[in-house]
């Protein structure tokens, strides 16, 4: 791995460069005999940020990345699979005046997939992801903010698909779109501050996000019933299936009250995922459900709380005690509206910290996670994992986990 860092044009311009290579190898036994598999992964970025005083204040920033990454296979059969990715953004944060900045950018990526030994080219996909965003600042020694922001997202057609281990060829609808989805989020915040004397103050914040999926990826049976063909629902050569919907609306009320003596923060969120897609490429092969419904990973309800503390024991010596919860009604059980019960997650975190001088210092950290040991078995009924949109992924918990550490700074 390098990394690299620099500042220019009197700190106008910061320039930072990251290239890392990863070979990994592992041969796994099985009936016929052994399978060995190779992953091959070279990644390259770089990254500037450049400030101009302009009408207001121009923070730009810019990226470009390269990533290559080879998948070999020698059993049962030799193959190979390659994904190269060449992309980039531009983005320039404009601050106006102290009451209205504004936000605007994209990002473009082209990935061409590659397959065989011989490197014949499999799908090249261009993709362009625009983002804008504004934020008003109606009473700023109130900190308050009105936003709005807007995203379209892309990802990349994943390599895992041309594994050709199972025997099955496969191939890619030639105008197939990688799986793309957007985004709107809208909200206001405000500082309330009942006293004077700044001992105590809370600041309330609420938005509504809206997220939709635009495509996805589903296999099919591909012409003359050979092999597999990835291809979009309800698109293309998919067609013959539902065009695939999934839809998360949210609302979040949060509250962070200040007290002279801890930090707390608490928000609640109502939300609704609904559609017919289930798990891109995950249960069905990806294949939307043939009516829309309230979907597996939906929960109406979530709550989260944290609290922290610190002590001065003595004048080098510092204690900080903290606690979070998180809470998820169920997910539906079935289409009678019956859902599984909510569940509910504790955790706990000591720090205790010596400053030995100016710029050194010896902590001792003690974590508690999962402190009420919940476990998935209990509440999710059919062992299902899906993804969250969002939603706090409680269906992957460890159980009760404890860890103490030390750290030393200089």
């Amino acid at each position: 791995m390098f990394d690299y860092n620099g500042m220019f044009l009197d700190n106008h311009l910061l320039l930072s460069f990251k290239a890392g290579w990863l070979n990994h190898k592992a041969v796994s036994r099985v009936s016929t005999g052994d399978a060995r598999r190779a992953q091959r992964r070279f990644h390259a970025k770089t990254e500037g940020y450049y400030l101009l005083h302009a009408v207001g204040t121009h923070v730009f920033k810019a990226s470009i990345d390269a990533e290559h990454s080879m998948h070999d296979s020698v059993h049962p059969v030799a193959s190979r699979a390659a994904s190269t990715v060449l992309g980039g953004f531009v983005q320039d944060t404009w601050t106006v005046s102290h009451l209205l900045t504004l936000q605007g950018g994209a990002r473009y990526d082209v990935q061409s997939l590659r397959e065989g030994l011989d490197g014949r080219r499999a799908l090249t996909a261009y993709l362009l992801s625009p983002r804008a965003g504004v934020v008003i600042n109606p009473r700023t020694m109130y900190h308050s903010q009105l936003f709005a922001s807007f995203a379209k997202y892309h990802d990349l057609v994943p390599l895992g698909l041309m594994d050709a281990e199972s025997g099955q060829g496969v191939t890619f609808d030639p105008n197939l779109v990688p799986t793309s989805s957007r985004e709107v989020i809208v909200g206001a915040s405000h500082e309330f501050r009942p006293t004077q004397n700044g001992n105590l103050w809370f600041q309330l914040a609420a938005h509504y996000a809206r997220r939709r999926l635009d495509t996805t990826l589903a296999s099919v049976d591909g012409p003359d019933d050979e092999g597999v063909l990835i291809g979009n629902p309800g698109i293309g050569l998919a067609a013959a299936l539902p065009k695939a919907v999934r839809t998360y609306d949210a609302v979040t009320v949060s509250v962070q009250p200040k007290f002279y003596w801890v930090r707390t923060q608490f928000s609640y969120t109502w939300s609704r995922l609904y559609g017919n897609q289930t798990e891109p490429l995950g249960a069905d092969a990806g294949r939307p459900l043939v009516r829309q419904q309230l979907l597996p990973a939906d929960r109406a309800h979530s709550i989260k709380a944290t609290g922290t503390r610190g002590f001065e024991l003595a004048r080098k010596l510092h204690l900080l005690t903290g606690v979070s919860y998180q809470g998820a009604s169920g997910t539906p059980r079935d289409d009678l509206g019956t859902r599984n019960r909510w569940v509910h997650v504790l955790d706990a975190h000591v720090d205790l910290k010596y400053q030995v001088s100016r710029f050194e210092s010896v902590s001792f950290e003690l974590d508690a996670l999962n402190l009420l040991n919940t476990q998935p078995g209990a509440w999710l009924g059919e062992g299902r994992s899906v993804e969250s949109d969002g939603v706090p992924p409680l269906y992957v918990l460890p159980p009760l986990q404890v860890r103490f550490g030390v750290r030393y700074s200089f």
